[in-house]
């Protein structure tokens, strides 16, 4: 469980670990990029090792893609492929022919809301190799997520005002609704637990 009840509402984003992995939990608005949903993603980015889930969220050929504050590669949510706006030359000048993905690089993972609780489940998904594994167990990088600041000076990596993912972590954390099953002892910073299906 990521978050209890309501813990994560529209347009806003949870940060955990699992097994030492960080990883975001996205809820886009209906009728938000991509149509919306709730996407749970590797927190930092296949690239460079940057703050991936603190940037802007736009939608990109259909896909809801959240754009990465340091390079602005643009990753979908739901596929953990990375967009590119292509170009090709038609009559000797370079002219834009569409969007296209060089296929997936972020590991993206199983999520869903418990209808009866309303918890915010995550189930990891681990198997073959992907790009973002890279960076995925890597705390120098997830304290850059947890402390992202966007070019613009706002909280968050962008001009959406997001929070970094470890401010709602930590706020969740206060409030007590992010909890751990089963946990004898308060939860920790950058934990999480439970599993569903």
């Amino acid at each position: 469980v990521v978050a209890a009840g309501s813990g994560v509402e529209g347009g806003e984003e949870e940060e955990s670990g699992a097994g030492g992995r960080h990883v975001s939990v996205l809820d886009i608005p209906e009728g938000g990029a991509g149509g919306g949903g709730l996407f749970a993603m590797d927190s930092i980015c296949y690239h460079a090792g940057g703050p991936l889930t603190v940037g802007d969220i736009e939608d990109v050929n259909g896909h809801p893609c959240v754009v990465c504050p340091w390079h602005h590669y643009k990753v979908s949510c739901d596929t953990g492929e990375k967009w590119y706006q292509a170009a090709k030359f038609i009559d000797g000048k370079l002219t834009p022919s569409g969007w296209e993905s060089v296929g997936q690089r972020q590991r993206v993972h199983d999520v869903r809301r418990n209808a009866e609780t309303g918890d915010i489940e995550v189930r990891l998904r681990t198997g073959g190799e992907c790009q973002s594994d890279k960076y995925a167990t890597d705390d120098a990088c997830a304290i850059r997520t947890e402390n992202a600041v966007g070019a613009d000076g706002k909280l968050g990596g962008g001009s959406s005002g997001r929070r970094p993912s470890g401010h709602v972590v930590a706020q969740a954390r206060e409030s007590g609704m992010l909890r751990m099953p089963g946990a004898s002892r308060p939860p920790q910073p950058g934990r999480l637990s439970g599993s569903f299906m």
